[in-house]
């Protein structure tokens, strides 16, 4: 039973019968013929979908290779000096960039959750002259946690201060309005389409330099041959849930729910809380390794994770994991199962079965 979609999602329905129909030779979108021309009508077609579904101009999205080459193209291209706000437990793409930022004399607060949550307050006290950003995701890749940040973007926009959001985790998934905002990055493998691509908003007013140059694609910021399948089936399937979000969403949730009860038979405790994203949970279990746990369920056929999958090979506790519990224990032990709405039901009440055999027989020494 895969329950890492946190990682990749698995793919949604209308994906097979895409690929089925897709032509043999697609023209390259940037061609001045005729055949390059009606390609990137369609690659500008999938451009005005998601500004619409986002609440922007369809000039303002970008495509890239990955949400992690999005995150790059902002820190990087605005930050060359000042200061820049983020969190604790942001996504490894934004964490490494900004410590690269960093390295060119940047200077970074990280601001620490308070009873496990972010406010606007906080990030408005730690604001100061020279702030040039503010990065924070809209939701916890590890944990589920939701940052909403009501009224964040317009104290932002009074001071002409940068506001970024990593949004992987929301768009196809919680409705996502970005009109306010100076940028942010989605992830369409997230959401159950196609790997290889990468999706930038950037408010038409905000000049980033390109991270490389080439033969300038993207209205020369992100110069690379288009992935059109990728970018074409992340408009169908975005097409495709966009009105059934919610209707998915409590699909998820039961899911959800099965595991965090589980869990709880079990012993275990959940860094996730009730108002986080219903795709995603994490159980900690305080007297077992997460890798242990881990491994043993994967062994069993139950596929989950001990943090993000970007970060997965580095060694010792998740940085993120330890921003959200300063309990050794609960550190060590945090295991993540994340959801589709496209899984059977049943299959993870099996799953849940399974899971507390696995975990007695760790705790017995049988395996």
């Amino acid at each position: 039973m895969y329950l890492d979609h946190a990682a990749t999602a698995r793919y949604h329905p209308q994906v097979s019968s895409f690929l089925s129909e897709f032509p043999s030779l697609v023209s390259n979108a940037s061609s001045s013929h005729g055949a390059g021309m009606r390609v990137r009508r369609q690659v500008d077609a999938v451009r005005r979908l998601i500004a619409d579904t986002i609440g922007v101009y369809p000039e303002e999205i970008y495509f890239t290779g990955s949400a992690t080459e999005g995150n790059a193209l902002i820190h990087l291209g605005l930050l060359t000096r000042g200061h820049v706000i983020t969190t604790e437990v942001e996504h490894s793409s934004v964490e490494q960039n900004l410590l690269l930022a960093q390295k060119r004399g940047v200077e970074i607060t990280r601001l620490t959750l308070v009873d496990d949550t972010l406010t606007t307050e906080q990030v408005l006290r730690a604001l100061r002259k020279d702030t040039r950003l503010v990065s924070i995701m809209s939701i916890n890749n590890e944990t589920g946690h939701r940052f909403p940040m009501e009224g964040l973007e317009e104290e932002l926009r009074k001071r002409k201060i940068h506001y970024h959001r990593d949004a992987v985790q929301s768009l196809g998934k919680y409705p996502f309005q970005a009109r306010n905002m100076g940028s942010a990055v989605f992830s369409p493998h997230k959401y159950g389409s196609l790997e290889g691509l990468g999706i930038v908003y950037l408010h038409r007013d905000v000049k980033v330099p390109p991270l490389y140059g080439g033969g300038g694609h993207e209205k020369g910021l992100r110069s690379g041959t288009h992935n059109v399948p990728a970018i074409l089936c992340a408009g169908e399937v975005l097409k495709a849930i966009t009105p059934v979000m919610e209707e998915n969403r409590q699909k998820v949730h039961e899911m959800r729910s099965m595991i965090l009860e589980a869990g709880r038979e079990l012993g275990a405790g959940t860094l996730s809380r009730e108002d986080g994203s219903s795709y995603l949970v994490n159980l900690t279990f305080s007297d077992l390794p997460a890798e242990v746990v881990v491994n043993a369920l994967s062994t069993s056929g139950i596929y989950v994770s001990a943090g993000s999958a970007c970060s997965s090979g580095a060694k010792g506790v998740s940085r993120v994991i330890r921003g959200f519990t300063k309990d050794p224990a609960q550190e060590k032990g945090a295991v993540r199962f994340s959801f589709s709405p496209y899984d059977d039901p049943e299959e993870v009440r099996r799953a849940c079965r399974k899971m507390k055999d696995v975990i007695t027989e760790l705790r017995r020494g049988i395996l």
